[in-house]
């Protein structure tokens, strides 16, 4: 399936996906999306036989994930920890 709009649809404003083009979009394995489908941990649509993934969902999903750098001042105590540690 073509990324583009389904026509006819309530939710025709936003672009869908097949697995190789959301795969290809965020640059991890195409079975590894198989996976998540499968798990139910990313948001997908199943139209009869297949899925698609609606892409702006996706993008919202992927912005969930996000993981905020550290701040360079205190990254040492995060990662060290202030917690003394056990001699041995």
């Amino acid at each position: 399936m073509k990324t583009g709009r389904l026509e006819g649809t309530a939710m025709n404003a936003s672009r869908y996906g097949d697995y190789a083009e959301t795969a290809a979009r965020y640059r991890i394995a195409k079975g590894t999306l198989q996976n998540w489908v499968s798990a139910r941990r990313v948001p997908f649509i199943k139209l009869g036989g297949r899925i698609v993934f609606d892409l702006d969902e996706m993008d919202a999903f992927v912005a969930q994930h996000r993981v905020e750098p550290l701040d360079p001042k205190t990254a040492d105590r995060v990662l060290l920890g202030d917690i003394p540690r056990a001699r041995a």
